[in-house]
């Protein structure tokens, strides 16, 4: 990784790496939590594993400082496990 490379640090693993490698996720001013918002943001690895991890052990709530009951993790975690697969098939 080059120097100029922007990192980013996994919220699950806590693994640093490019931030092309990543999936953002955020929360807007409105506190609606989603990929490919503008806002508060939190990088979780293209990992099945990182992204349960995160959602179980409640990462993503912390990391935007959002209340656990005010989002539907469930909802996020199949899109973001839909965004791995899709990606994977690109490939």
């Amino acid at each position: 990784m080059s120097p100029l490379t922007k990192r980013r640090t996994c919220v699950a693993c806590r693994r640093v790496g490019a931030k092309e490698t990543m999936i953002r996720v955020a929360r807007g001013a409105d506190g609606a939590v989603g990929l490919g918002r503008e806002g508060r943001g939190a990088y979780v690895c293209r990992a099945e594993t990182c992204i349960s991890k995160a959602i179980q052990g409640k990462a993503f709530g912390r990391a935007l400082r959002v209340e656990a009951s005010s989002v539907d993790w469930a909802e996020l975690e199949t899109e973001l496990l839909r965004t791995i697969t899709d990606s994977n098939v690109e490939s």
